[in-house]
């Protein structure tokens, strides 16, 4: 039986995976490469600070369960 930590390592792994294909099918449908826009993002720290401010809301939930 795997531990909790493997499980949620796992489950995380398999989202990441989840979001990267969600990633990639929107950039093939908009036409435009997805991790040169996520790297300039992340390069802009106004950007990352804006992603940050928009997902905050969810991290915050996820650390009070």
């Amino acid at each position: 039986m795997l531990s909790s930590q493997a499980e949620e390592e796992n489950v995380t792994r398999y989202l990441l995976e989840i979001f990267w294909e969600i990633v990639n099918g929107i950039g093939e449908i908009l036409r435009v490469d997805c991790m040169e826009l996520i790297e300039d993002i992340m390069r802009d720290n106004q950007g990352a600070e804006e992603i940050m401010r928009i997902i905050s809301p969810a991290l915050d939930k996820k650390r009070a369960a």
